[in-house]
């Protein structure tokens, strides 16, 4: 310590450098005697503060997600149009109006699909420099000429993923009308096929293309539900009997499933094309799923429909909804699994509701089907 500063033994030292004196209880005071906080505890484990309920939730979307929802770029809340019926075909191609953003998709350039166009593809038009082709998968493309590698190139394509398609156009070649070309051409075949989702542009692409396939009939009218539920006492009844009647049913009946097909309330005045995929994991109503499919008589359907063509009428699905939501297959088993191993894009397929079911969420409720209540 330096000469000429008092010091009241054991109370008080003055730390060397420093003008800040320390009293043994451990609190800082000043060279005039303020206290000025705590001393530094040397031996203290240092401490991480405690994480805010937005860091907790941050850090669970990304151990859930790979990514927290909330760094991502804000999509524009989609506007429904006025047209009905372009939103009940847009439920089905796109369920639930998946948006993707405009930055997320891919920004080709001419040369970025060179030698993409397969072998033995079908020429279906030229017009303005571009040439259309369908190839024997049912893909479509475009090409026009590219001066870089002087010939002509693949500049635009359509493609099923199965769960979606892809749809591209090189930037040099966009706004000339080639995206929606390829887009109607796909869908003239293809009219139900999943999108995948799409960006605001692309949705409006998609309504030109629905309103040119309506105009041919290449896209079924909106189907029309018919609901006749008088409720009260008659639906309560409906319900006891079928509830009764599932409690005492064998196993794998139509009682023990649908228990009675009594108190239909609602229904589609014509049968709705559906794409068989949609159909594929619905339950029978006599247990048809614990055996199907039975070879024989998927064999005896194709022998049937090679010879006698596809019949509509014929080949109708029955489907008859539970009270609680659960869809059952009544007729059509077979016939579903024919559609889908044979590929085509839809079947028909009959609904009914059963005693209130058209109120109730489910996989076949009017709701996901697009169908206005």
């Amino acid at each position: 310590m330096g000469a000429g500063v008092p010091i009241k033994a054991g109370i008080k030292f003055v730390k060397a450098g420093l003008d800040d004196v320390f009293d043994y209880a451990g609190e800082a005071i000043d060279a005039l005697g303020n206290k000025i906080g705590a001393l530094p505890d040397a031996n203290a484990v240092p401490t991480t503060p405690k994480p805010t309920a937005t860091e907790l939730r941050r850090q669970a979307n990304i151990d859930r997600f790979g990514y927290d929802p909330n760094d991502m770029p804000d999509v524009p809340v989609r506007t429904p149009t006025d047209d009905p019926g372009f939103e009940s075909y847009l439920e089905q191609v796109n369920p639930n109006f998946k948006r993707i953003a405009a930055e997320d998709r891919p920004n080709l350039m001419m040369g970025d699909m060179y030698g993409m166009l397969p072998r033995n593809s079908e020429v279906i038009r030229s017009e303005n420099g571009v040439t259309f082709h369908r190839a024997p998968n049912g893909d479509h493309y475009a090409t026009a000429f590219n001066p870089d590698v002087g010939e002509e190139d693949v500049v635009g394509y359509i493609t099923n993923r199965g769960d979606g398609t892809e749809l591209a156009v090189t930037q040099e070649m966009q706004g000339q009308g080639i995206g929606g070309e390829l887009q109607y051409m796909f869908r003239q075949e293809n009219p139900n096929a999943a999108t995948g989702g799409l960006t605001e542009a692309g949705e409006r692409s998609l309504q030109r293309t629905y309103d040119r396939l309506s105009e041919e009939g290449a896209v079924p009218a909106m189907p029309t539900l018919k609901v006749d539920n008088p409720g009260g006492d008659w639906l309560q009844s409906k319900l006891k009997r079928a509830r009764e009647a599932r409690e005492g049913a064998r196993p794998n009946t139509y009682q023990s499933t649908l228990g009675s097909g009594e108190g239909v309330t609602g229904y589609f005045r014509e049968p709705l094309a559906l794409n068989p995929n949609m159909l594929a994991d619905i339950p029978g109503s006599l247990g048809e799923e614990l055996y199907r499919p039975d070879q024989r008589k998927i064999d005896s359907l194709r022998q049937s429909i090679a010879e006698d063509g596809y019949d509509d009428m014929m080949g109708t699905i029955l489907v008859e909804v539970r009270e609680d939501g659960v869809p059952f297959v009544v007729e059509g088993n077979h016939r579903i699994i024919e559609g889908i191993e044979s590929g085509r894009p839809t079947i028909p397929v009959e609904i009914k509701y059963l005693r209130g079911a058209e109120d109730v969420d489910g996989p076949l409720s009017p709701t996901a089907l697009g169908v206005p209540r």
